[in-house]
């Protein structure tokens, strides 16, 4: 059987009612494909622009390592200027990544540059926006944001690949008690199933 990952729906454009509706209160995923039409942030973010704004700013890097307990939590592996990482993924692969960069700190323009989606939903926190970078060969354990947010997560470069997974499967997936993130002796896109059983039949997007 494996890991079932069944299809996220995708629209253009939704109502408020729908969203709220049918997405937001049963906790189901959704795309928008044009809800940043407007933003000037979609031209000109570039990893130029980036790196103009912001390329002097040392950001600290995460690799895939298996979390270690005698370590705090989300300790970095590196740390690098944050144009010179971008010079980085752009020349080869890398699992390093980018974790939680907040740009406005240092670049408070780039705020008119995005509009967070009220027209949805409220509650967003606009001036503590986010960024994530990662190259190729990088990837995130499997894990559950630790404040249980609603995230409207916005892709500006290249290819990633998300999978999600509602709660309810939490124990099969091997999620360790009292912690934020899930056993990470597994590939979840190639799994053993002989040695994670549960992982069978479990079912995601």
């Amino acid at each position: 059987m494996g890991i079932i990952l069944n299809p996220i729906d995708t629209v253009d454009n939704i109502s408020k009612e729908d969203f709220i509706s049918n997405y937001l209160k049963p906790r189901k995923p959704l795309v928008i494909r044009k809800n940043t039409e407007s933003w000037p942030a979609l031209q000109k973010w570039t990893f130029e622009y980036l790196k103009e704004t912001v390329g002097d700013i040392v950001v600290p890097l995460y690799d895939s390592s298996k979390a270690d307990p005698s370590k705090p939590i989300n300790a970095s592996a590196a740390e690098m200027k944050f144009g010179d990482y971008i010079d980085l993924i752009q020349k080869e692969p890398t699992d390093l990544r980018i974790f939680l960069f907040d740009p406005i700190k240092f670049a408070p323009g780039l705020l008119d540059d995005y509009r967070s989606p009220t027209d949805l939903m409220g509650g967003f926190l606009d001036k503590y926006p986010n960024m994530f970078f990662g190259g190729a060969g990088s990837v995130t354990f499997l894990h559950y944001d630790i404040d249980l947010a609603h995230i409207f997560h916005t892709h500006f470069n290249g290819r990633k690949r998300v999978i999600l997974f509602d709660n309810k499967w939490s124990e099969r997936l091997y999620c360790i008690p009292f912690a934020t993130y899930a056993l990470e002796d597994y590939d979840i896109e190639n799994p053993d199933f002989n040695k994670f059983p549960a992982l069978d039949g479990v079912e995601g997007q």
